[in-house]
């Protein structure tokens, strides 16, 4: 971290009765010595240092920079994401310093071929190495392993991951590791962010890298997991540690169970088949937005009154924004690392004591409920779809043998599908008794 900050934060540290964390502190998080992916050609290098920060950041209004660190800023939102245009990686090693501040959850996520890849989750108890479902290949998501760390809110850490074919590394030092490996990490990747859960964070000093191979990796690798295996599981409800384990199970029954994948797919095809032939009935929100996403495309296209309103909606925004630049001329002047956090909060402190401003704001209302009145159809929340899908089920079930014989089946085979798995992890099946019993103590209350 730059040093130019090391005063303010000394004096904060000073009003906080002694918080860890100053500039000094961070500077001191070397890398640690790599032992399965060394770093080579760098992808990404951000020290974010004010007029060398990369423009290839997508900044969004929660996020922003100050005094050299990337900060997670203060505006309320829940799980923010800050991504990187575009790499390009696939063996790789990757590192950055953080600090949690008010957050109580951290992810570094990559992704390839528009989903998800492998994922670490950073919390203020403990990390832990995911990966993602990917039905393009396909994988079931899985949990590679965690590790037990109390991360101080005020202190600095740093993160070192390497990757290289199938395996995985995350340390924050040599003691605190978790170690995996799963088919779907050996891809190209193309995304790469930062996920903080709520205000606040600090990031810096990040590293991506394309990775090499380390020698002595498979004598380590060894020497690792037997200790991971080893450790005491970080403390879970019982319900958590169901879920948990429902998912190592169903990822590893999905690789090496030719039976369990077969009645996934049995499962599947009657699913797929209800889908096709009763869709109200199996309607998702995500499909229904696209159906509504395409009709505004469509009213664009080819209805003039539409394309009017909404043109005038848009211009009606572009002003408020050009009210706030005007009235607060430094805004213009802003990085784009630290525009739109700006602009957010002066629409904020407009809304509460500038009457000028709320006039713009009831204008553009009034446009935007002309919209919705005229054009009942493109306004659908995920409540009105499931109240739909609610009814279509009732109906369905009340007038069609059919339906009726369709969701009978459904289940018969979901049923089947979960048997086998409690049958071929004996931990899953013990877990899934204490739950079942935990409940029928809750009910016989």
């Amino acid at each position: 971290m730059k040093m130019k900050i090391a005063g303010r934060l000394l004096l904060c540290l000073s009003l906080t009765g002694g918080l860890a964390s100053v500039a000094g502190a961070e500077d001191r998080l070397g890398p640690l010595t790599p032992w399965l992916a060394r770093p080579g050609a760098e992808v990404i290098r951000e020290d974010f240092s004010p007029g060398e920060i990369s423009d290839r950041w997508h900044f969004t209004e929660w996020w922003t920079t100050s005094d050299g660190v990337l900060l997670r800023n203060e505006l309320p939102g829940e799980n923010k994401r800050l991504f990187w245009k575009k790499p390009a990686y696939r063996d790789s090693a990757i590192s950055f310093s953080f600090s949690f501040r008010g957050a109580e959850e951290i992810r570094l996520m990559s992704g390839a071929s528009g989903k998800y890849n492998f994922v670490i989750l950073l919390r203020r108890d403990h990390f832990r190495v995911n990966t993602a479902g990917d039905s393009t290949v396909p994988h079931l998501p899985s949990i590679q392993g965690e590790c037990s760390f109390r991360f101080e809110p005020e202190k600095w850490y740093r993160l070192q991951v390497e990757v290289l074919g199938e395996e995985i590394l995350a340390r924050i030092d040599d003691e605190h590791f978790v170690v995996g490996r799963h088919p779907i990490i050996d891809r190209e990747r193309s995304y790469f962010a930062f996920q903080v859960d709520e205000p606040s964070a600090a990031f810096d000093r990040v590293r991506l890298s394309k990775g090499a191979a380390v020698d002595g990796w498979a004598e380590r690798r060894a020497q690792l997991e037997k200790a991971q295996a080893g450790r005491v599981v970080v403390p879970r409800t019982l319900a958590e540690r169901h879920k948990d384990r429902k998912v190592i199970a169903r990822d590893r029954a999905w690789r090496v169970d030719p039976r369990y994948r077969e009645l996934v797919g049995n499962h599947e095809r009657l699913r797929e088949e209800a889908r096709n032939r009763f869709p109200a009935a199996y309607l998702s929100a995500k499909a229904a937005k696209k159906k509504v996403a395409a009709k505004r495309k469509e009213l664009l296209k080819n209805e003039p009154a539409y394309k009017k309103l909404a043109h005038s909606i848009n211009k009606a925004r572009r002003g408020e924004i050009l009210y706030l630049e005007k009235k607060h001329p430094r805004l213009s002047s802003l990085p784009a690392t630290q525009y739109k956090a700006e602009l957010q909060r002066l629409r904020v402190r407009a809304r509460a004591a500038d009457p000028a401003f709320n006039q713009l704001l009831e204008s553009r209302t009034i446009l935007e409920k002309r919209l919705g009145s005229s054009y009942p159809q493109l306004s659908l929340t995920n409540e009105e779809v499931a109240a739909k899908r609610k009814a279509a089920i009732k109906e369905l079930n009340e007038s069609s043998t059919t339906f009726r014989e369709s969701s009978r089946k459904i289940s018969l085979a979901w049923r089947e599908l979960g048997n086998h798995l409690l049958e071929s992890d004996p931990e899953l099946a013990q877990l899934d008794k204490e739950l079942q019993a935990e409940k029928k103590k809750r009910r016989d209350k």
